[in-house]
């Protein structure tokens, strides 16, 4: 049975401060053959019992330890795991902006795993895992947003305030530096810099076009 690696960042004050079923769960979630490398997955809780021999009522003691601390988010009805730290330890971006083409080189990984997300069963913690894309792999962000239909529903009945004139809107996009910017005011920032000498063609291309940043 292979399992995963972790960054050797988890084994900080608050992972030491916890209990020793939260622990093991933690290493468990972090590591059990079924995790993706972005966090969000499913997993029976049974599942957790059988491989580390927590009884049922501990593991989700541990849980909610764990969710306390904003390591771990479960969803019990969905039998759906988030493993906060997955796109923190390991950010999944593509490659740098050719400045000839004004293309970005696709990280092959991308694919999968937008597939893999998904192919994870409806819930809200795949609104959570997109807020941490964001955060941490805009480019996954985009993607997935796109790709998967209750997480771009989610989005779309949510009203947020654009960064950049204020306005609410329903559908934003993220920009380079992680603030949500509406259409309208993606395409003013482009008629902005497109008189400007000392902005090359890529950059031009990548704030027409979110999706490739």
């Amino acid at each position: 049975m292979s399992f995963k690696a972790v960054s050797p960042n988890i084994w900080d004050r608050t992972l030491r401060g916890m209990s020793r079923n939260a622990q093991v769960v933690l290493f468990y979630v972090a590591t059990c053959p079924a995790r993706t490398g972005e966090g969000l997955y499913r997993l029976a809780d049974v599942q957790i019992t059988v491989d580390t021999g927590l009884p049922l009522d501990d593991v989700h003691a541990a849980l909610d330890e764990l969710e306390g601390v904003e390591l771990v988010n479960y969803d019990r009805d969905a039998e759906v795991v988030l493993y906060r730290r997955g796109l923190v330890d390991a950010p999944l971006k593509h490659g740098k902006i050719n400045r000839q083409t004004g293309e970005r080189k696709r990280n092959s990984a991308m694919t999968p795993a937008v597939r893999k997300f998904c192919a994870v069963p409806d819930t809200p913690l795949k609104v959570a895992a997109y807020e941490l894309a964001c955060a941490y792999s805009p480019d996954f962000a985009d993607e997935i947003r796109v790709a998967d239909l209750y997480l771009a529903r989610q989005l779309a009945a949510r009203s947020v305030a654009c960064e950049a004139c204020g306005e609410q809107v329903h559908a934003v996009n993220r920009s380079m530096d992680g603030t949500d910017i509406c259409d309208e005011c993606v395409w003013g920032t482009e008629d902005e810099f497109k008189d400007d000498p000392e902005v090359d063609d890529a950059l031009l291309s990548a704030l027409a076009n979110p999706s490739t940043r």
